[in-house]
């Protein structure tokens, strides 16, 4: 009994007769698979990937709703009002994202920090590598700080004597107290997170205690035996609850619970969406494949109506032809696997210039792999099993006699090919014209009037100003006087964001009725 094991040998071997065909076709694959690869990977690191923590299936993101929009932001009193009543949560943490600058040695570089109430970890089920977390005794007396391990091992030489020592943030003394776990870099994708600071040494008294001032996005974890449709109902009761006893701030304004299911159920379109132009063209690679199999089929007719005359099976001769297939899609994921990772590093000169740290942990995982075999299996089959089923339908004798057969014979034969082909053009238009249309978007996007002249001479910078308010203006109408009287400037304006700035978040002061 002929094995598998058999077919691989004997698939191996016809593989290296054909030098030429199997580069070919394992670079053709090697395009088609890596660029699918790539492109979930991204799509898996912005969008599928579930949230850094211990059990984030556990986990529930809470959102407001108005007539107007869905809104992220919440007070910190409304933390602290979900926090208290809910009893299908087992914690609520809140968290909002700010930047600091660091002063290490003589250098000073900007640093992205949370501002997180003190459960913020223990929420998210996460134990520190070194130190404590906010919310366990820890004699400390003035503002404290957790930091990163990248930022630790960067600036700090991973010291572990830096924990309960201080380090300057924004001309501001803070106490190290904890180094958070390798590979944490903070909730928010694409935006890697620095240091976490707990808003009680970072807010005011007001900012904490007022209802107006909306900058804190909350994340739950659902208690043991409680369901995420439980909480949904029971933060929509504290929600109106909410809105009748402030309804200067809170009218019209519903609170709704996100489970990790119901996240990826709403990005699972879009990602089908970014996901089909990469499909077809791994189709369109396959059809390349098959014809190159189909053509080469040929050459080969003659050994195969030599197998079929001394007995051997259709089946038998499918399942051989097919396994030199397999070992070309194995060999092309492993290739398009490399290209892929190889792609990665191209992130950071894609990205635009900025200060900050900032993209997607892009790397090899489970889910990746597994997308890696499943597509190379669909591709083996699609571009291996039809060849092999049309080059078992020869005719012996004509054949082993080297004829051609007759003219319907023919007609049959390459019949599969001209479809191949046919199709291949049909997809290749569609995504051209997909192309053509898309780059007319952006080329007419970049004509689109900005509400000022980008043409002049303009200088952005970033600085740090403290988190009250009245020092914030004091010092910024100091430093708009001081640059203004510079030879060559014209004008000086500030603003908390940009126009066009990397940045879309910010606090929400919701004018009150």
């Amino acid at each position: 009994m002929v094995g598998p094991l058999h077919d691989l040998r004997y698939a191996l071997r016809q593989l290296r007769k054909s030098p030429g065909f199997t580069f070919a076709t394992i670079l053709t694959l090697a395009l088609g698979i890596g660029a699918n690869v790539a492109v979930f990977s991204v799509l898996d690191a912005a969008m599928l990937c579930s949230w850094p923590a211990k059990e984030p299936q556990r986990l529930v993101q809470i959102l407001a709703k108005t007539p107007q929009a869905t809104e992220t932001l919440f007070s910190y009193a409304d933390y602290r009002d979900l926090a208290g009543q809910s009893r299908s949560l087992r914690g609520v943490l809140a968290y909002s994202r700010h930047g600091e600058f660091l002063r290490a040695g003589t250098e000073t570089v900007l640093t992205l920090d949370d501002v997180v109430s003190p459960n913020y970890f223990s929420v998210l089920g996460l134990e520190l590598q070194l130190g404590h977390t906010y919310d366990t005794e820890y004699p400390v007396t003035g503002p404290s700080v957790i930091i990163s391990d990248v930022l630790w091992h960067r600036f700090f030489n991973a010291d572990p004597a830096l924990v309960g020592r201080h380090i300057w943030l924004t001309n501001k003394s803070y106490t190290v107290i904890g180094i958070a776990p390798p590979g944490f870099r903070g909730l928010a994708k694409g935006v890697f997170t620095d240091l976490w600071i707990p808003a009680t040494d970072e807010s005011s008294s007001e900012q904490l205690a007022g209802r107006a001032f909306r900058d804190y996005e909350l994340l739950g974890r659902l208690r043991a035996g409680a369901t995420a449709e439980q909480a949904r109902v029971e933060v929509g009761v504290i929600g109106r609850r909410l809105a009748e006893e402030y309804p200067a701030v809170d009218k019209a304004r519903t609170i709704i619970l996100v489970s990790e299911y119901d996240r990826l159920r709403q990005v699972m379109l879009p990602a089908l969406v970014v996901m089909a132009p990469c499909g077809l063209v791994l189709l369109i690679c396959c059809a390349n494949v098959a014809g190159l199999i189909l053509a080469r089929s040929e050459s080969r007719r003659r050994e195969i109506a030599i197998r079929l005359a001394i007995g051997a099976g259709r089946l038998r001769l499918v399942r051989q032809l097919f396994t030199e297939s397999a070992v070309l899609a194995l060999a092309g994921a492993v290739a398009g696997l490399i290209l892929a990772l190889w792609s990665f590093r191209f992130q950071s000169a894609l990205l635009p210039p900025i200060a900050a740290e900032v993209g997607l942990d892009l790397h090899l995982n489970l889910l990746v792999l597994a997308f890696t075999i499943v597509i190379s299996v669909l591709a083996a089959i699609a571009f291996g099993l039809m060849p092999a089923l049309q080059s078992t339908k020869c005719s012996v004798v004509s054949a082993l006699k080297g004829k051609e057969g007759a003219r319907g014979h023919s007609v049959h034969r390459f019949f599969a090919r001209n479809a191949l082909v046919l199709g291949e053009i049909t997809i290749s238009v569609v995504l051209l014209t997909a192309s053509g249309l898309l780059t007319r978007s952006l080329l007419f996007s970049r004509n689109i009037s900005l509400g000022f002249d980008k043409r002049k001479n303009l200088i952005l910078f970033e600085l740090t100003a403290g988190t009250d308010q009245k020092q914030q203006l004091s010092y910024l109408n100091r430093i708009q006087d001081r640059l203004t009287g510079l030879p060559g400037i014209t004008r000086v304006s500030f603003a908390r964001r940009a126009l066009l700035s990397d940045s879309g978040g910010g606090a929400t002061f919701p004018s009150a009725e």
